[in-house]
């Protein structure tokens, strides 16, 4: 008697379940009642098994690694362990994903009735598809936070998407009678753009908090589609869970900002991300937010009803979103200069002298018309993306007017925005003073700002234009080298009952610099820089129950192949005193050495290295936040073109040493 043919584990049935919906999908077949009810049937089998990965015996290995390897291995066990129900809320991502795609053209209530019931899981055998999900995330971010010293989290940009898509999970934005309230195409739009996140968070977890050791492929349009769902999904945060008008276009907006990425990217040289800049500096500050920040700088908060602190909520996450969207307006200033092929003529360069010398006046112009709206850019004499975007911002409201109908913000909308146009309009002013207590939005934009150093890749543009004419042309996947200064941020925010929390004692965080021998910065001038724009914090209104130490870790210099040992700030010294026209930075230098005035060098400290397996050296410079502290200052304004003029010095030096 011929035996029965086996249909397979659990995962494998999962897995043909998915392939059947992509089918389905891709042939523009609408599966049929029969089909649905089988679907269902599998994933509720699965989901009772709950069955194990049979992965290799021990994690794989990564190389320049985000999160050290001892986390890594936990993850992977994590993983191990709960292979069937992370396989279970794919499967169920999957199908209302490609199901709500389906029907976005044409769609009726019959037709969504089958996502409803992927979203909801009504047949009671299994969670609700968010709840599912929730229960996976509450798990993985308490495995990632449980390191056997258990007094530093290491954030990275998966942690924060992680940690939103919690946040999430838990907001009136996800709320299934609200849902419900949605027209059957904005409801099929909403499951498109939730599936897409969720799928990209599942994948993070399947690889270990390390995305890209495969490739993202559960959504025809990979990680973009994943960006599109993020910006979508807080954008929709911002409205049904912080109040913030309907009326304000905020997805729109920031998806526009988007568009212009790639030509700030080939135009402006050195340019850095400020999409994924943007996304992650409104989640640090909201992150600060449940950990109890704003009870530290503002004494009164817990006195506020719940109205007013949504308020400042969703101010921070418009300061947090928007606080750079002026960049764009920089893009005719470093168009011109591109052009320069075309100068080989008089008549050409006499035109693109013109261009450059009308940009000049209008940009004058226009700065003096900002003036009138902005007390603090009265002492701005250049256009600053702060300010412009500021002015972006008081016009939200009326976004969507046609220009001969707009008749300018409201007054009910300035008041409502007062603090977050404060927050972007000065956080680029180093003459504009920052009090933590009176504007703690401003602060709170200063910090996460600088915070949020980590995957923000530079790219040689002139590389990044060959490799993507030849990528258009040859269908090759060939890609410019990418840049970035920063591998992670640790701080010791307590992780507990799936929240985090401030320490007892003073909120510590570092930033893990990579080797400046690899990337084109200098340590020294960073340090510098970011000491200009944290003295403008008044120090004298700071709280007195709350500390925070910032530091940088650099790897000692290792360009030099010598028994010499060439510390940045050695070298940063000798540039100032060899250039008389930086002889005023002599100061700052003097008190970082001596440790005095909120900043502080360390030029030889000593931390664990886990790919070395040993101690290794570190310069590391501080900046120490806290009542009757007085930051450094300098005597002088610093000439704009210090980083160049020290890039170069810097390379002589090197080079004689070699």
């Amino acid at each position: 008697m011929p035996q029965k043919k086996r249909k397979g584990g659990p995962f494998t049935r999962l897995a043909k379940c998915r392939q059947a919906v992509w089918e389905d999908y891709k042939r523009k077949r609408v599966a049929d009642e029969r089909q649905n009810t089988a679907l269902l049937e599998t994933i509720v089998s699965a989901w009772q098994k709950d069955g194990q990965r049979r992965f290799p015996q021990g994690a794989p290995e990564f190389t320049g690694a985000s999160i050290d390897q001892e986390t890594i291995d936990r993850l992977y066990t994590f993983v191990n362990q709960n292979g069937g129900r992370l396989d279970c809320a794919r499967t169920l991502l999957f199908a209302l994903h490609y199901h709500a795609k389906a029907q976005l053209n044409g769609i009726d209530d019959k037709k969504i009735g089958f996502c409803d019931r992927l979203f909801k899981s009504e047949d009671g055998a299994m969670e609700a598809l968010p709840a599912q999900v929730g229960v996976l995330l509450e798990s993985y971010l308490a495995t990632w936070a449980s390191r056997d010293d258990a007094t530093e989290l290491i954030v990275t940009s998966q942690w924060l998407a992680l940690w939103f898509g919690l946040r999430l999970l838990e907001s009136h934005s996800v709320d299934a009678g609200r849902i419900a309230r949605l027209t059957p195409h904005n409801r099929a739009r909403y499951y498109v753009h939730f599936s897409a996140y969720f799928l990209y968070l599942i994948h993070i977890i399947r690889c270990y908090g390390q995305p890209t050791y495969f490739h993202f492929s559960d959504i025809t349009e990979g990680y973009a589609g994943y960006m599109d769902a993020s910006l979508f999904l807080l954008a929709d945060y911002a409205h049904h869970e912080t109040g913030l008008s309907e009326q304000v276009p905020l997805y729109r907006v920031l998806t526009d900002a988007w568009a212009s990425e790639a030509l700030l990217y080939s135009i402006r040289k050195g340019y850095r991300d400020h999409l994924h800049h943007v996304w992650n500096v409104c989640l640090l500050g909201l992150l600060f937010f449940e950990a109890g920040m704003m009870q530290k700088l503002d004494a009164a908060w817990e006195t506020y009803p719940p109205d007013r602190q949504n308020k400042i909520k969703r101010n921070w996450i418009l300061a947090g979103l928007l606080h750079d969207i002026g960049y764009a307006l920089d893009l005719n200033r470093y168009l011109i200069p591109r052009l320069k092929p075309l100068r080989c003529f008089q008549a050409l360069r006499d035109f693109l002298d013109g261009l450059h010398g009308e940009f000049n006046k209008l940009e004058k112009s226009l700065s003096r018309t900002l003036k009138n709206y902005f007390s603090f850019a009265d002492a701005n004499t250049r256009l600053d993306h702060g300010v412009t975007s500021a002015m972006i911002l008081l016009n939200l409201e009326c976004a969507d007017e046609t220009p001969h109908q707009n008749a300018g913000a409201s007054l009910q909308w300035i008041e409502e925005i007062a603090t977050c146009v404060e927050a972007i309009g000065v956080h680029n002013l180093r003459h504009v003073p920052v009090n933590p207590v009176a504007s703690p939005l401003a602060f709170l934009l200063l910090l996460c700002d600088h915070i949020q150093e980590w995957d923000r890749p530079r790219i040689e543009t002139t590389q990044l234009g060959r490799a993507f004419s030849g990528l258009l042309a040859n269908h090759q996947r060939v890609y410019p080298e990418c840049t970035t200064v920063v591998n992670r941020m640790r701080t010791n925010l307590v992780w507990q009952d799936n929240a985090a929390a401030l320490p007892d004692a003073e909120l510590q965080i570092a930033l893990d610099y990579k080797s400046a021998a690899k990337e084109q910065y200098e340590p020294a001038v960073i340090w510098f820089q970011n000491s200009l724009d944290f003295q403008r914090v008044d120090m004298d209104a700071w709280p007195d129950d709350f500390e925070i130490v910032l530091r940088c870790v650099h790897p000692h210099n290792g360009t030099v192949q010598s028994n010499a040992d060439y510390l940045e700030m050695d070298l940063f010294e000798d540039f100032i005193r060899e250039q008389d026209r930086y002889l005023s930075l002599l100061d700052w230098l003097h008190a970082s050495r001596n440790g005095c005035n909120g900043v502080h060098y360390e030029p030889h400290g000593r931390l664990w290295d886990e790919e070395a397996g040993e101690y290794e050296p570190f310069e590391i410079f501080s900046w120490h936040f806290a009542c009757g502290g007085r930051p450094c200052r300098t005597k002088s304004n610093v000439p704009a073109d210090l980083y160049g003029d020290y890039l170069g010095w810097k390379k002589q030096r090197l080079r004689e040493a070699m």
